[in-house]
């Protein structure tokens, strides 16, 4: 046999411990905490309202601008009109 070919099943059980060791405390396989869940869910609902406020208030915006431009259209034909009037 060669030399050092008897210590490789060790070091092939170490290197198996090491790794499942390596393993066992990554974050990956750790779970999270009910508190961090609650943490997510709380950031999401709040989240959801900074969302249904945003879209109210653009349709109140886009409400504001048709209203306005219904007033600026009627205003500039109430324009035409007197100034048809002058030009006869």
């Amino acid at each position: 046999m060669m030399p050092g070919l008897k210590s490789a099943p060790r070091l092939l059980i170490h290197l198996i411990l090491l790794f499942t060791t390596f393993l066992s405390n990554s974050p990956l396989s750790a779970q999270p905490s009910s508190e961090e869940l609650k943490g997510l869910q709380n950031q999401i609902d709040g989240l959801k309202e900074t969302q249904e406020t945003i879209l109210r208030e653009l349709q109140e915006i886009k409400g504001l601008l048709q209203g306005s431009s219904g007033t600026v259209s009627s205003h500039a034909s109430q324009f035409d009109r007197q100034r048809r009037c002058q030009i006869f």
